[in-house]
């Protein structure tokens, strides 16, 4: 948004208007934010003023010092609020306004990243709010800055509002500060509460206003200020005004449509607030419509009222007639209503009276609607509800509309649609079907005119008869008109002949079949005469090579026609079976494959085989006949056989010189019955060929034998020998041991152990012992199975070295309440004990915090779990025993005494008084404060306490009363802001009314519950009536002539208000 669109849209509130806007500064600097509700800022939206870019608001608070330098100058202004600093990066916003209440305020925030290190340094970022114009009190305000610290004449700025350089004092003014360091939705580290800038003003004059900020020594760091939306006010929102004439109709009509005058407010009213006007126009009131008041109210809670006005019906031709109402929408504002008053003439509606149609046809009706007052409504019979509709009627029909106006009155009316009795047309053929080439004739009938289609085989497209020629099937249509010009359409079908098909087509048989011929034909009585003789529409016949076959078709108009087609006779076609081999072993694979053919069909001695192919494995134990039938590619039958031979095989036998050996032992295994052999698996074998063989098995194995006789036929033998393992013998794992332990060995998986070296151990034999090596040693155990295999395992027992830790603290003696640093060394791990008043019960450095003289234990473990154990003891001294003075309540500026006592020395935080270090202190704190006492007793052992003092802030008060009135009247002045009130120089109550004569000075005294008191005073000016002269140019003047009239006074007068409703000093009647 622009600079004007930020001041006029979001700034700016009630009571006041604004113009001349301009802003000097970056682009950058100045702009609206939103979203702040949901943020620690305090306002919802508004606009930013800042010294560098507006986006280094956006938080969180994630860097260090945020800022832009955007290369803008200072501000003299901004300069003499902190004379001695240089100003930068200034952004200036100013505007004149006129205010509508003897005050304007608004409401602000001021953020910074110099907060807090920049505290008291050379950079102190500044801001100031710069007023200019008439001030009531005297003078005039001459860029006086109203942005100050509440009760002070301090402007705000970083060395103003803070709480020391590290957000933890000492506080200057802190109460309006809130530090944001940690904070998550805004930047800058710190800023100020929500704040109240105000200014006692003159209602209806002009003032100018300068909002100004910028850096001040250097332009790094950024600072802005927070402008509140719509907090830029002055008392009283302006009242606006508006006509509203009914939804029916858009103008005030007699007796039909009122007119209704709104007047609103942006806000609603906090008290009855009445709004007058003067009522004018060529509208009589009371008379052409009924009579309203020269005023309104608005209600409390209220934001709008409204009047209403009522045209009398009076049958009168006037023409139009005015209201108008004069409103004072402000003290210093008006505002001209006018309502225009119609008079009213009744609708009337008009369409044609009657049409003429043929049946079906689409007639348009048009409504016309006149006088009365827009807009129309319409309703037709067919429950259209536009003016122009389009109807279909089939019959003569009537249609009638309703025409309704804005007022609501009607007027209706009807038209009728005049139907043709349409044509019946008829078509008359002389012959649906005729020959190749030949014609036929058509006759239509029932209408005056005729066009036929398709014209291209007619002899001609007009005409009752004409004749058609067509080519090919046809379809004709006619369309006769008579003499209303109605239509109606008829068809009629012209075909030809079709030429008979003789089925099937090209036809084909095996040798020796017959087949059965069909001549078709789609036409009923025909005769037919084969080339064989036969006058049938079917005939069979049996050709044994391919022949020639027709027919004669004869129509019932003697026309004929002749077709003929070809039956072919197939070649007779072979089929052969082949074998891979004539003989095979019992049980071998044989390929069978027959030659070409489309489809096959297997027998193996006179069973189906389940294969459609032309070729299959097969296996047989015996001597097999193969047969296979077959089908060509013209699905002849074809089929051959053939014998398949099958030999006797060998009887193959194996035995072993052992059945079952141990790991590492020799079996000898012996084949017989064929002629040569084959051995496996052969990996545990001498040899894989030869009768006799070596087996060394590594687990129970099955050794197969395959023997070939001299026809290479085969039989196969099997022989198991199983294998003793060795035993599996599984000893402790190795184990490490502290010094002096003793160390406990196992053994399993055999019968019977032997171990070695015995001298460590409890004994030689068996599957438990006990070691207890002086130093690292291997044993070794031999385990034997119970069949005699076997084997041996190996233990490791490491001895670990001894553990030594070393304790001590720091301090060995402790006051009450604090603590000593317990620490460690030599081990790995350590676990302390008692662990209730240690911060860790593991750990080389743990915390102690014993409330009495304690002695603490620690075991230390090493890297193997061997462990050393130690002592040490702490001696706790008791705390003194501090109190403090209870906390107090006093008002802004009072003053009160704190005590402390149960220590020897004393020292005081914050420093409220003359001395820190005395048992009571005298404090004169600006805000609430809270405390601290630090005592120490002779052993140097410290305890402290807190009290707070309540400081209740003066009551700020306010005066609502007029800041100017005519000598005559009364004022009414308002106090607000305390509990009670005290008028000088002797009245009571919040509201005093009175009469001066003079200009007069108002002062009253307000206490607030807490008992607090504050004063105020108002001023009020009393202006002069003015004494007013009317001078007519001729104070005679004959009827139908015009006279003018002057007004004048013994002062400027800046309106004049004539009966007649003009508003000049000068008018002619």
């Amino acid at each position: 948004m622009t600079p004007q669109q930020l001041v006029q849209n979001v700034l700016v509130g009630g009571g006041a208007t604004v113009s001349n806007i301009t802003f000097s500064g970056s682009t950058l600097s100045i702009g609206d934010f939103s979203g702040g509700a949901t943020t620690n800022l305090g306002m919802a939206s508004g606009v930013l003023l800042c010294t560098g870019n507006i986006t280094n608001a956006i938080g969180p608070n994630n860097a260090a010092g945020k800022g832009t330098n955007v290369g803008i100058g200072g501000d003299p202004q901004l300069a003499s609020l902190i004379p001695g600093y240089s100003i930068y990066d200034a952004a200036v916003l100013e505007f004149d306004f006129v205010p509508l209440s003897d005050t304007i305020e608004f409401r602000y925030i001021f953020a910074s990243e110099e907060y807090p290190e920049y505290v008291n340094s050379n950079f102190n970022d500044v801001f100031g709010f710069f007023i200019s114009g008439v001030n009531p009190a005297g003078g005039n305000y001459v860029n006086q800055n109203i942005a100050i610290i509440p009760g002070t004449s301090l402007p705000v700025s970083i060395d103003n509002v803070n709480n020391g350089t590290n957000n933890t004092g000492p506080c200057t003014n802190c109460t309006y500060y809130v530090n944001n360091t940690s904070g998550t939705t805004i930047q800058y580290d710190g800023l100020t509460t929500v704040l109240t800038s105000w200014a006692v003003v003159t209602p209806c004059l002009t003032y100018h206003i300068k909002i100004a900020i910028g850096d001040a020594g250097d332009h790094i760091y950024d600072s802005g200020v927070f402008l509140e939306a719509n907090s830029f006010r002055s008392g009283e929102d302006v009242v606006q005004t508006s006509a509203l004439i009914g939804a029916s109709a858009p103008n005030a009509v007699e007796g039909c449509n009122d007119a209704i005058v709104n007047f609103t407010l942006p806000n609603p009213t906090g008290i009855p607030r009445t709004v007058h006007y003067i009522i004018g126009g060529s509208a009589t009131n009371g008379v052409d419509y009924p009579m309203i008041a020269d005023s309104v109210v608005f209600p409390v809670g209220s934001d709008s009222v409204s009047i209403v006005i009522s045209p009398v019906n009076d049958n009168i031709a006037e023409g139009f007639e005015i209201v108008q109402l004069l409103v004072q929408t402000s003290i210093c504002t008006y505002d001209t209503v006018e309502v225009t008053i119609y008079d009213y003439d009744t609708v009337q509606v008009n369409i044609p009276a009657v049409l003429n149609a043929c049946p079906m046809a689409t007639s348009n009706l048009q409504a016309v609607a006149s006088l009365g007052f827009p807009p129309y409504q319409y309703q037709w019979s067919t429950t259209d509800t536009l003016s122009n509709i389009q109807v279909n009627p089939n019959t003569t029909a009537t249609y009638s509309v309703v025409v309704k106006d804005g007022c609501g009155y009607s007027d209706s009316t009807d038209i009728t649609v005049n139907v043709f009795t349409p044509p019946t047309v008829v078509i008359n053929p002389d012959s649906q079907y005729i020959c190749p080439n030949g014609s036929a004739n058509m006759t239509a009938t029932g209408a005056s005119t005729y066009a036929w289609s398709p014209a291209a085989s007619l002899a001609s497209a007009t005409g009752a008869t004409v004749i058609a020629s067509p080519l090919v099937n046809t379809n004709y249509t006619v369309i006769g008109t008579d003499t209303n010009s109605c239509s109606d359409t008829a068809y009629a079908n012209i075909s030809i002949y079709p030429i008979p098909v003789i089925n099937p087509i090209n036809a084909a048989v095996c040798p020796s079949d017959s087949i059965l011929l069909t001549a078709n034909s789609s036409v009923t009585g025909v005769s037919y005469l084969w080339s064989n003789g036969d006058t049938n529409q079917t005939t069979y016949v049996q050709p044994t090579i391919t022949s020639n076959y027709s027919v004669v078709v004869t129509y019932p108009n003697a026309c004929s026609q002749t077709v003929t087609t070809t039956v072919q006779v197939f070649n007779q076609s072979n089929i052969n079976i082949t074998l891979s081999s004539p003989s095979v072993c019992p049980g071998d694979s044989v390929f069978v494959q027959a030659s070409s053919a489309s489809s096959y069909s297997w027998l193996v001695n006179g069973v189906a085989n389940s294969t459609t192919a032309n070729s299959f494995w097969m296996a047989p134990n015996t001597t097999s006949q193969v047969t296979v039938n077959a089908t060509d590619a013209n699905a002849c039958p074809m089929s051959d056989s053939i014998t398949l031979g099958v030999f006797t095989p060998p009887n193959v036998q194996v035995s072993s010189s052992s059945n079952s050996v141990c790991t590492g032992s020799i079996a000898q295994l012996t084949a017989t019955g064929a002629t040569t052999y084959a051995w496996s698996p052969a990996s545990t074998l001498s040899a894989n060929t030869g009768s006799i063989v070596f087996a060394m098995p590594t687990g129970t194995t099955t050794y197969t034998v395959v023997g070939s006789d001299a026809n290479q036929c085969k039989d196969t033998a099997q022989i198991q020998i199983t294998l003793n393992s060795l035993p599996m013998v599984i000893a402790s794992a190795d184990m490490g041991i502290c010094p002096n332990d003793t160390a406990i060995l196992q053994v399993g998986g055999a019968q019977f152990y032997a171990w070695t070296p015995s001298s460590s151990l409890s004994g030689s034999t068996g599957s438990t012992l006990s070691a207890f090596p002086t130093n690292t040693t291997s044993y070794i155990v031999t385990g034997t199975d119970a069949n005699g295999c076997q084997n041996k395992d190996t233990v490791n027992v490491i001895v670990y070295p001894q553990v030594n830790i070393n304790l001590s603290a720091a301090p060995d003696s402790i006051c009450f309440g604090n603590t000593a640093n317990l620490s460690v060394n030599g081990a790995n791990t350590y676990s302390w004990s008692p662990a209730s008043s240690l911060s860790a019960n593991t750990g080389n450095l743990v915390v102690a915090s014993p409330n009495a003289n304690q002695t603490y234990q620690v075991v230390g473990y090493d890297i193997y779990g061997c462990s050393d154990t130690a002592q040490i003891a702490i001696s706790v001294v008791p705390l003194p025993n501090l109190s403090v003075s209870p906390s107090a309540t006093i008002c802004a500026g009072q003053s009160t005494i704190l005590s402390a006592n149960g220590a020897t020395t004393y020292n005081w935080t914050p420093n409220g008084g003359t001395s820190l270090t005395t048992p009571s202190i005298t404090i004169s704190p600006l805000n609430t404060q809270t405390y601290l006492v630090v005592g120490a007793n002779g052993f140097g052992c410290l305890d402290s306490a807190t009290t707070t003092v309540t400081v209740n802030q003066l009551p700020v008060l306010n005066i609502n009363a007029p800041s100017a009135i005519c000598n005559g009247d009364s004022a009414n002045l308002i106090a607000s802001g305390a509990n009670t009130y005290q008028w000088l120089p002797a009245a009571f109550g919040s509201s005093i009314t009175v009469y001066p004569n003079t200009n007069t000075s108002y002062t009253v005294i307000g206490t607030d519950a807490n008992g607090c008191t504050d004063s105020i005073s108002q001023s009020i000016v009393v202006n002069p009536l003015p004494v007013l002269n009317i001078t007519p140019s001729s104070n005679t003047s004959c009827a139908g002539n015009a006279v003018s009239l002057s007004a004048s006074a013994n002062m400027p007068i800046t309106n004049y208000y004539w009966n007649t409703g003009a508003s000049s000093n000068n008018i002619s009647v």
